[in-house]
């Protein structure tokens, strides 16, 4: 009968859509299983990756300077020097005129600002500057002010030089300089002053000495 033909024709389709649609469901609930499982993993590893990130980046070591004079102010808390400043923090060494730091309301000391006669050395990296910033939380020291670096016979100037003391990489915005590839010399650490801290920089305060 045609009711009947319409019936043989109607039946391979519908076991046809049954069967993708239970293929979908099948993988949409293998998907909800995959993603319930690997989603935590992938959430803890961000989260170790995001916690040894910070662990790198985190500085380490205290502080140690010594000044001529010095301001103490409590609201926001910071310290001010003049006269003679020499700092230091682990292997970096940093001398100028002016000197102030910055804590937050914990008395966590976040920054320090060196003004005027910049000169600081880590390893065999020497450094001139304007102004010095330190940021504690980072470990990155920014130069401005007519920046210099200098390693060996290598020289560079820029509008700003970054430090990164905790991967020793520096970043030069407007770079320009003379490098020296063929150097056969390598130019060995600076020795930094252990124990008491010197009264006066033993860095030279321009960069042509």
């Amino acid at each position: 009968t045609p009711n009947s033909a319409i019936d043989m024709t109607d039946r391979p389709y519908d076991h046809a859509s049954q069967t993708r649609l239970r293929t979908r469901r099948i993988l949409c609930f293998l998907h909800q299983v995959i993603v319930s499982v690997v989603t935590p993993f992938v959430v803890d590893a961000q989260k170790r990756e995001k916690q040894s990130r910070a662990n790198r980046e985190a500085p380490t070591g205290p502080l140690d300077f010594r000044c001529d004079k010095m301001n103490l102010a409590s609201k926001p808390y910071r310290v001010r020097c003049r006269g003679n400043i020499v700092a230091r923090r682990d292997d970096l060494l940093g001398c100028c005129d002016r000197f102030e730091g910055i804590s937050d309301e914990s008395g966590q000391w976040r920054e320090f600002t060196c003004i005027d006669r910049v000169r600081a050395v880590r390893g065999d990296a020497l450094m001139w500057s304007k102004r010095a910033h330190f940021d504690l939380e980072t470990g990155n020291l920014t130069l401005t002010g007519e920046p210099r670096l200098r390693r060996g016979a290598n020289v560079l100037d820029g509008e700003t030089i970054v430090i990164e003391t905790e991967t020793d990489r520096a970043r030069v915005v407007k770079p320009r300089g003379r490098l020296e590839p063929d150097a056969k010399e390598v130019a060995p650490p600076i020795a930094i002053p252990q124990g008491e801290l010197p009264a006066t920089c033993p860095l030279s305060a321009t960069s042509d000495s």
